[in-house]
């Protein structure tokens, strides 16, 4: 597993089990999806993530630990 994957899957892990399923039903629905679905479900993930405030964190980052 590459660095890449083993901080993601770390992240993963950290995760309650309702969010884990979540995370697992998104994977499993851009799996399913013809190329262009893909390219909107990254497209409206990038937009979203947009907003989302990564830092700066008091210790270390929730989802990579460092």
């Amino acid at each position: 597993m590459t660095d890449k994957a083993t901080l993601v899957l770390n992240g993963f892990l950290k995760l309650n089990e309702t969010e884990k399923r979540e995370v697992v039903d998104e994977i499993n629905n851009y799996f399913k999806a013809d190329q262009t679905r893909k390219n909107s479900m990254c497209e409206s993930f990038r937009r979203k993530s947009a907003g989302v405030v990564l830092g700066p964190t008091s210790g270390s980052c929730p989802c990579c630990g460092r």
